[in-house]
């Protein structure tokens, strides 16, 4: 078995066993990672625009899946604001993607990383989740 094989059977394996808490940083996790690379293919202009959209769609997807997971029986105004961020995101992912600029994209990151590590402190603590990840997964990588 190859080296990339077992990687990639290690990374599906993380991802199916995970608990809610450490799903919720994978998805962040990829999200920013999605949303990084797509500013490495903004400086390469229209050859790179399949690239770009396809990088931010794929973020969009992960705060979708976020947005969907949230529990809004608990903390519900906690709960009301994270989907408001979650809503404001993918509007400006969604600009961002269409105009082909980056400008929108630094302070999503900039947020996505402030919520990284809250969710962070979170998981590390015995605290009620707000989000109910459900059995079926998302496709994170591409």
């Amino acid at each position: 078995m190859d080296t990339k094989t077992i990687a990639q059977q290690y990374k599906e394996t993380t991802i199916k066993t995970a608990d809610s808490g450490e799903t919720i940083l994978l998805l962040y996790k990829k999200a920013i990672s999605h949303l990084e690379h797509s500013l490495e293919y903004f400086s390469q202009g229209h050859v790179a625009y399949d690239k770009i959209n396809m990088h931010i769609t794929k973020a969009q997807e992960i705060i979708t899946e976020l947005s969907v997971a949230l529990d809004h029986k608990a903390y519900p105004s906690l709960v009301e604001n994270l989907l408001g961020l979650y809503l404001y995101f993918n509007r400006e992912l969604g600009e961002a993607n269409r105009a082909k600029t980056s400008d929108k994209i630094h302070p999503i990151i900039r947020m996505l990383k402030e919520l990284l590590a809250t969710w962070k402190q979170v998981a590390s603590q015995a605290v009620t989740p707000m989000t109910t990840m459900p059995k079926r997964g998302i496709n994170i990588e591409r």
